[in-house]
This record gives C-alpha cells, structure tokens and sequence, in this order.
C-alpha cells in the first residue's frame, strides 16, 4: 500500500541536529525520519505523511539547511 511507505513524523528536536544525515524508524506505527535514532527526546512533528523526497525536503526547511518553497 502507497500510505504504507509515506512518512508520517519528523524528529525536530535542536538536540538531533547533529547529523544531516536522517534515519528511518518507526513511531506510533508509523513511518519517522531522525538524524539521532540513538538519542532520546525526540520531538516528533507529524506531517500527515510525504514520500519520502517531500519529507527530506520538509525536514532541511525546518532545520534551517533549505529555503522553505513558495506556495503554490
């Protein structure tokens, strides 16, 4: 099923920024993506679920490594 491999959460939490690097996981059920899969005190934004693209994307505006796109 497509919404099966849609991601559901991002980790935002300052704390995990240390990597560019995300990391898949799951959280409530659902698909995440986290730099810091080992640390605790992940802050967890649910995005209603993006491919996979569209979460990396979303994930780099909110930490600050990508301009957020004009609205369409």
């Amino acid at each position: 099923m497509a919404g099966d491999r849609m991601i559901r959460f991002l980790c935002t939490s300052p704390a995990h920024r240390r990597s560019t690097e995300l990391g898949l996981t799951r959280h409530e059920g659902q698909w995440a993506l986290c730099p810091d899969l080992l640390s605790q005190g992940h802050e967890w934004l649910d995005t209603g679920g993006l491919e996979v693209a569209d979460a990396v994307v979303r994930w780099k505006e909110i930490v600050g490594l990508e301009r957020a796109r004009p609205a369409a």
